[in-house]
């Protein structure tokens, strides 16, 4: 449906209520995996994904983070955008390591960056200096979740 993907992706940016902040964000989640192409290609995604990974709302930082997984997944040009040209994702992935109100959000943010490192070197080196990265990832081996650990 043409036009889906950039209201969702505006909806998240705009001040809406948050029950239309989480709304958007889960669509998206929900349609990241058989639409990768189509939203990291959308003018801005990967900055607006970016920017929910500190949204207000855990289900929002949990949905971007599960999006942002499903983007990089065997997608190599999504995971060199999202970890060497958009920075600032890494960062707020591995802050969102420590999310102490969403284990979601936790797990989702340790599996979007192993993602990220499956493939190829380059990105796996960029990811792994990023502070908070490797420390982060360590200290989910002791979450009291199994998901996250």
């Amino acid at each position: 449906m043409p036009g889906v993907l950039p209201a969702l992706l505006r909806l998240l940016q705009e001040q809406q209520p948050a029950r239309v902040r989480i709304a958007a964000a889960r669509a998206l989640e929900c349609l990241a995996p058989h639409n990768q192409d189509s939203l990291a290609g959308q003018p801005g995604a990967l900055a607006v994904l970016t920017q929910c990974l500190a949204a207000a709302e855990a289900a929002v930082r949990s949905s971007a983070a599960a999006t942002l997984q499903r983007l990089v997944w065997l997608h190599a040009a999504n995971a060199a955008e999202l970890a060497l040209r958009t920075a600032a994702a890494v960062a707020g992935l591995a802050a969102l390591l420590r999310d102490k109100e969403s284990a979601k959000a936790r797990e989702h943010a340790a599996a979007a960056l192993g993602n990220l490192c499956c493939r190829d070197e380059g990105i796996k080196a960029a990811v792994g200096r990023q502070a908070g990265v490797l420390t982060g990832l360590v200290q989910q081996l002791g979450d009291r979740h199994a998901p996250v650990r």
